[in-house]
């Protein structure tokens, strides 16, 4: 009996310490001064085509969306070369912005840092501000 209990114990505490806690994302900013945030995530931060980071963040019908074209994994400042932000009955779209890649961790396949950029209605008008942006989310690379 002592001979079976122990390789069972054994491999319980295994497979305890191989799990990581999982990592806990959500997004929040302000648009306009109004705040748009959310603690569930539906898509990762996608790395998947070389060069290139597209972050993607939705709550309900609105949506912002936006794109770094030269990424290679590095944590640091990157200028955003496009904005886009739908609010659930207008498109707004941008070529500005910035986001600072806090912290890239492979092991855990997580990412995060901060964010802020500049978007105008289709057709041209007033221009939106994205500010105080901050983010964790899951990460994948090419």
């Amino acid at each position: 009996m002592k001979n079976l209990l122990l390789p069972f114990l054994l491999c319980i505490a295994l497979s305890a310490c191989k799990k990581d806690d999982p990592v806990l994302t959500f997004f929040k900013c302000k648009i306009d001064g109004v705040a748009f945030e959310s603690d569930s995530l539906q898509y990762p931060a996608d790395n998947l085509i070389e060069g290139r980071l597209e972050l993607r963040f939705e709550n309900g019908n609105r949506s912002l969306i936006l794109g770094i074209p030269e990424f290679f994994g590095e944590e640091g400042p990157h200028e955003v070369n496009w904005v886009s932000y739908d609010n659930g009955s207008a498109t707004f779209l941008g070529d500005s912005g910035e986001v600072l890649i806090t912290e890239i961790d492979k092991k855990k396949e997580f990412i995060s840092g901060t964010f802020s950029g500049v978007c105008s209605p289709i057709g041209g008008g007033v221009d939106m501000e994205i500010t105080d942006g901050e983010f964790v989310m899951e990460y994948y690379e090419f």
